[in-house]
């Protein structure tokens, strides 16, 4: 049996509170009322056996909240944001206070072993026990809250409404629970594309990353949809002033909604910088404009502040290392699309090659850019690509994969998708545009990658040069067509642009640099042959 926290006397009535909800059930259906929505920020908690271990802040989930025809009762739905049930709990308005009391359930949890574990949300205290601090149920059972002004604001920051569950009769804390909850109304409209044709541009952000975006103009108003994947009917606007063009922050892009998961925010278009971390890059959200160069007759936008970062966030509020972000997009620049041409080339940028015979298969990471040779961006779900090991397409078949490496692709195939991956053997390495293989066919030289893009208006597919890995040399070559020998022939002919050399992490180095590094060499025609050279 767990350790008590509290009184033996406080425990006795806990245990028979318990043992009389045990029978009950959690309410899951819309109560009657007034049914409003609110967007919800919190101090988010997660313990282990009530110890504190990381306080999270969370920002920009809907959440709905029923008043009552009576003018008192209050229902709220979902009250602890990271424990998403669908549960109802009851609260009282008086005064401009609204009143919840502890405990209620909010979840009957099927254990493994048949039984059944009540949960509930239940009013907690903090403090210190053995020098630790600690998240106990409070003797004072009601969490109070203000209504005003279309606002619901928790009064009590240094108490938690948590969750409690009744295993073996008791209720102690499980350690998960919110302080500092604020209910606010969604003030914002979206913004809507006017009527008329849109212009056709591309929005490119990173090496090789991009998206085709549509772009309006009016007056000295600047549109554009299609910068975010998962919403590309999101509409952020713009203001022109001369050379420049500049996109405040905190623009509501709606909400997205996750039935399966409950989950459901307010999004917002963000400004961002870089912060500081040891571990993963955090990003600050900012309320400063995004800020453009703008030049109208080439029809091109460059970020400004090269600094700066556009992100989608749940929730507007700035000034905190975010965690809560829906995409990233640095380095942006925007140009008018006047016709695509063909896929940009693969590369291997230092490829992570692995090559085992002896267990009977093979790894590599690609890169396979989203943009064609001008650098305008691709449609993502129209491009598809090949491997070739030699000069012969390999045929991805998920009965030559060990385990299921494959899994989901069906039929065989010798072209894949441009954006499947099943987290296994075809899957994404930190962007879309990397892509990490396995491989089952061991009898090659050269490792070759193609991709292709077809045309949704007339169907017509276009594919790029094929980039070639040499295992045996560790040397990159481009290709017209398919061949095992002398791919470098291929460019020789070709006029150089330019030779950089770099070192093992990507860093430029000096003429004067002694040690390994990789020559890169770039031709007219946009051919990239890289290979690894030892400068003494």
């Amino acid at each position: 049996m767990k350790q008590s926290l509290f009184p033996l006397a406080f425990g006795l009535l806990s245990i028979s509170f318990a043992n009389a909800q045990a029978a009950e059930q959690p309410v899951m259906e819309t109560p009657a009322g007034n049914l409003r929505n609110f967007i919800v920020s919190s101090t988010s908690y997660s313990s282990q056996f009530g110890v504190f271990i990381s306080a999270d802040f969370h920002d920009g989930f809907h959440r709905e909240v029923v008043f009552g025809d009576d003018g008192v009762t209050v229902w709220f739905k979902d009250p602890i944001t990271s424990y998403l049930t669908g549960a109802w709990i009851k609260g009282e308005l008086k005064d401009d206070i609204i009143t919840v009391d502890t405990p209620q359930l909010i979840k009957l949890n099927e254990k493994s072993d048949g039984t059944i574990e009540p949960i509930y949300v239940q009013r907690l205290k903090n403090v210190v026990i053995d020098g630790k601090k600690k998240w106990v149920i409070d003797e004072e059972t009601a969490m109070t809250y203000t209504f005003r002004n279309d606002s619901i604001i928790s009064n009590e920051p240094e108490v938690m409404l948590g969750l409690i569950d009744g295993e073996d009769g008791a209720l102690d804390p499980i350690g998960i629970g919110e302080t500092n909850v604020i209910y606010a109304k969604v003030q914002e409209k979206v913004s809507k594309m006017p009527e008329g044709e849109a212009e056709l541009w591309s929005w490119n952000y990173y090496p090789k990353q991009a998206s085709q975006i549509e772009v309006m103009f009016d007056n000295n108003e600047m549109y554009m949809t299609g910068f975010w994947d998962d919403q590309p009917t999101a509409c952020i606007k713009g203001r022109v002033e001369g050379n420049k063009v500049y996109f405040p922050s905190k623009q509501y892009l709606g909400r997205i909604t996750d039935q399966e998961t409950y989950n459901d925010y307010y999004v917002y278009f963000m400004s961002a910088q870089e912060g500081e971390s040891d571990f993963i890059t955090p990003y600050i959200p900012l309320s400063d404009e995004l800020e453009f160069d703008y030049d109208p007759e080439a029809k091109t936008l460059v970020l400004t502040n090269e600094d700066r970062y556009a992100m989608v966030k749940y929730g507007k509020n700035t000034g905190y290392e975010s965690t809560s972000h829906a995409m990233l997009k640095g380095q942006i620049k925007m140009a008018h699309i006047d016709e695509l041409d063909v896929p940009a080339t693969p590369s291997f940028d230092m490829p992570f090659f692995r090559y085992d015979l002896e267990y009977g298969w093979g790894s590599i990471e690609v890169n396979i850019p989203m943009v064609d040779v001008k650098g305008n961006a691709l449609l993502r779900d129209n491009m598809s690509y090949s491997v070739y090991l030699d000069d012969k397409k390999l045929v991805f078949d998920e009965e030559d994969a060990l385990y299921e490496n494959y899994k989901g692709l069906g039929e065989p195939t010798d072209e894949l998708p441009y954006m499947f991956r099943n987290d296994l053997g075809i899957d994404y390495k930190t962007y879309p545009n990397k892509r990490y293989l396995m491989f089952y066919k061991l009898d090659f030289e050269k490792f070759g990658v193609q991709s292709y893009y077809t045309d949704p208006a007339t169907k017509e597919k276009t594919s790029s040069k094929i980039a070639y890995y040499n295992r045996l040399t560790e040397e990159t070559s481009v290709a017209d067509t398919p061949q095992s020998a002398s791919l470098e022939s291929t460019v020789s002919e070709q006029e150089i642009e330019n030779v950089t050399y770099t070192d093992l992490t990507g860093r430029n180095v000096m003429p004067d640099y002694k040690g390994v590094c990789v020559k890169t060499v770039r031709y007219t025609d946009g051919t990239v042959m890289n290979s690894k050279v030892v400068r003494k």
